[in-house]
C-alpha cells in the first residue's frame, strides 16, 4: 500500500483500533530537563497563548465546574472513525463520542446542525459542511473557552459530545505553532503526562515549570511526507516501544493527547504526521530512552 493511500485510509479507522483508548493506570515519575535552547522560542509561544488565552477569557471562574466525562462512547458497528466537518476543518469526536458534561456557562453560541452522513454516501458527503459520521441532527456548539477552530461541542441525544479540530476539510494538517496558539497552549495546560503507546501505563510526568519549553519545542515541527518506508519504520517503532503518548491536562478537566517518535523525529498532531525540530532528539531523546513499555497488545 502507497504512502499516501495508508494516510488516507487511517482517516477512516476508529483511533482505538490504532492506539488503544485504555485509561491511565498506574503512577510514573516526575523527570526535570535541561530546556534551556528552547527558553527564546518558548517565551514567544507563551506570549501567543497568553493572548488567547485572555482575550477569550479562559481562566474559569472558580464558582464554574470542570467539564466532566459522565458516560463512554457506544461501540462503532462499523468501525468507522467518528468525525465532522464545519468551517472548512475536520474534527474528531473525543474519546469516539464520549459524553460530558458541560456548564451552561461554557456554552456559546449555536453554528449549525449535523445535517449531511457521510457515512452513507462518503464520496458525496465527505467535504460538505456539518457532515458526519456520527450524531447526525446534532447541534454544534462554540465553547466559550476555546477558540472554534480547535473545539465545539454538539449536543446529541441528551447529551454533549467534544469535537475537536485535526486537519482542514480538505487534509491539509495544521501548523503546531498556529494550533497550539489557537488551542491556548501552554497557558491552559495544567500538567503533561507521558504514557505508553497504547495510553494505559503512565511513565513519566514533566514538572509544571518546563511545560512552555515543551510545548515550544513541539510548536516548532513541520509537516512531514513520509514515504513506504518511513511508515514501516512507524510501525517498527510502535511495535518495540519507542513510541509515547503525551497528554496535555487542561484547566477545564479534558485532555489534549498525541504521540511522539522521538527515536525517528516523528510527532503526530491530530490527523498529521510532523517532523520534529533537529535539536529535538538532542533535547529530549534521554529521557524517552530511559521510559520502558510493553509491546502494544494490538501486536
Amino acid at each position: 500500500m502507497k504512502a499516501e493511500k495508508f494516510s488516507n485510509a487511517l482517516q477512516n479507522v476508529d483511533d482505538r483500533f490504532i492506539a488503544g483508548a485504555a485509561r491511565p493506570q498506574s503512577a510514573g515519575k516526575t523527570i526535570r530537563f535541561p530546556w534551556k535552547r528552547w527558553a527564546a522560542a518558548a517565551a514567544c509561544l507563551c506570549l501567543l497563548g497568553a493572548s488567547s488565552f485572555a482575550a477569550r477569557g479562559f481562566l474559569l471562574p472558580a464558582e464554574t465546574e470542570p467539564i466532566v466525562q459522565t458516560a463512554l462512547a457506544a461501540d462503532s458497528p462499523d468501525g468507522m472513525r467518528r468525525y465532522m466537518n464545519w468551517n472548512g476543518m475536520r474534527y474528531e469526536f473525543l474519546e469516539n463520542g464520549a459524553v460530558y458534561q458541560i456548564p451552561a456557562e461554557l456554552l456559546g453560541d449555536a453554528v449549525g446542525t449535523l445535517t449531511h452522513d457521510i457515512a452513507a454516501d462518503p464520496e458525496a458527503n465527505a467535504g460538505k459542511d456539518l457532515s458526519s459520521t456520527y450524531a447526525l441532527g446534532g447541534t454544534v456548539y462554540e465553547l466559550k473557552e476555546y477558540d472554534a477552530q480547535f473545539r465545539v461541542a454538539v449536543e446529541y441525544d441528551g447529551g454533549y459530545c467534544i469535537c475537536q479540530s485535526v486537519a482542514f476539510t480538505d487534509g491539509t494538517p495544521l501548523d503546531p505553532a498556529e494550533y497550539f496558539a489557537l488551542a491556548s497552549f501552554p497557558g491552559n495546560i495544567q500538567s503533561v503526562s507521558v504514557f505508553d503507546h497504547g495510553g494505559s501505563s503512565l511513565l513519566a510526568q514533566l514538572p509544571k515549570e518546563e511545560t512552555e519549553q515543551f510545548v515550544a519545542a513541539l510548536a516548532q515541527s513541520v509537516p512531514a511526507r513520509l514515504s513506504d518506508e518511513q511508515y514501516q519504520q512507524i510501525g517498527q517503532a510502535q511495535r518495540e516501544g519507542r513510541s509515547f503518548r503525551v497528554t496535555f491536562d487542561l484547566a477545564d478537566g479534558t485532555g489534549y493527547g498525541f504521540y511522539v517518535i522521538p527515536s525517528l523525529d516523528i510527532a503526530m498532531f491530530g490527523d498529521g504526521r510532523y517532523t520534529t525540530p533537529a535539536d529535538f532528539s538532542d533535547a529530549f531523546g534521554g529521557f524517552f530512552d530511559g521510559l520502558r513499555q510493553d509491546a502494544p497488545p494490538i501486536y
